[in-house]
């Protein structure tokens, strides 16, 4: 993801002085990793790029957009495509601790996506090629990991009484769903419009 610094943000073009956005996604990233970046305390755990959340806070967020799903989902060759990468109680208890600590450190609002529906038919075939040349390898797009990944969203937001987005069904019903994506999980032009207008 982009990080914007700087006095002038590219957004605030038309509207200066009354919004700016900070995108600190890391590629590959799922719950876990977000988890400990945040938290950063923990010796024994090498944390995948910790400069991506330096200063985050400052100033602080009115409201953070949680948006994670395809890599939290995907279930490995290893563990005969049975284990997601994040297991739903193992999912629970670090969307607790994001959302406690983002509370307490003053976000007013937190708005948790639904995973998105994404292409599983493209992402099957890069799995056979995989298997069939003998390399271990990583399936996305699992619909049954990727539905009890949203229960769990489903669950917390309720909970904690936060707004959820869903991008599961919009994108599931979405008439030509392949167009969406440029390799089955990463968003086209297409599918990063269908989220910006769901959001």
């Amino acid at each position: 993801g982009n990080i914007y610094t700087g006095t002038v943000l590219p957004q605030e073009k038309y509207h200066p002085g009354k919004v700016s956005f900070r995108n600190v996604a890391c590629g590959g990233d799922y719950i876990t990793r977000v988890c400990q970046r945040l938290n950063g305390t923990d010796k024994n755990v090498t944390v995948l790029r910790p400069y991506m959340y330096k200063d985050m806070f400052t100033p602080r967020p009115d409201m953070a957009l949680v948006v994670l799903g395809a890599n939290d989902t995907k279930v490995s060759s290893e563990s005969g495509y049975r284990k997601p990468m994040v297991p739903p109680d193992e999912q629970e208890k670090n969307y607790r601790f994001l959302i406690e600590a983002l509370r307490n450190r003053g976000v007013k609002k937190i708005v948790l996506c639904s995973s998105l529906s994404f292409d599983a038919e493209r992402m099957k075939k890069v799995a056979d090629v995989a298997k069939a040349a003998g390399k271990p390898h990583n399936l996305f797009a699992v619909d049954e990991k990727i539905r009890d990944f949203n229960a769990v969203i489903g669950r917390l937001a309720a909970e904690y009484k936060l707004d959820v987005i869903d991008l599961y069904n919009v994108s599931r019903a979405y008439p030509d769903k392949p167009t969406l994506f440029v390799d089955g999980v990463h968003l086209s032009d297409k599918g990063q419009l269908l989220m910006i207008r769901q959001l």
